[in-house]
């Protein structure tokens, strides 16, 4: 007969269980620094487009996660600034915001 190295099943049954109470206390950390690391990039990406953009009615920024890609909504009154000649200007904050 093969022996177990487990004492008992119930104390088999708890290891199991702590186990899983871990999982899910570190599944709840890493939400939380998910969450707060999205936080600080917002908060980053706002005052940057700030910056860069005050002098063409920048008035906020939406940012939406999807499992292709992420995009960012800029909002601005001067769209045409935004954008640059022929697209340059959006493609060099592109630029930066991926780095």
């Amino acid at each position: 007969s093969t022996q177990s190295t487990w004492g008992s099943k119930s104390e088999f049954n708890d290891v199991i269980t702590a186990n899983c109470k871990m999982a899910t206390l570190n599944a709840n950390i890493n939400k939380k620094r998910k969450f707060v690391a999205d936080g600080v990039f917002y908060a980053e990406l706002n005052e940057f487009l700030t910056r860069e953009l005050s002098e063409d009615g920048y008035s906020g920024v939406e940012v939406r996660v999807t499992p292709q890609r992420t995009e960012i909504i800029i909002r601005a009154t001067r769209t045409k600034e935004v954008l640059g000649d022929k697209g340059r200007r959006i493609r060099e904050l592109t630029s930066v915001v991926q780095k």
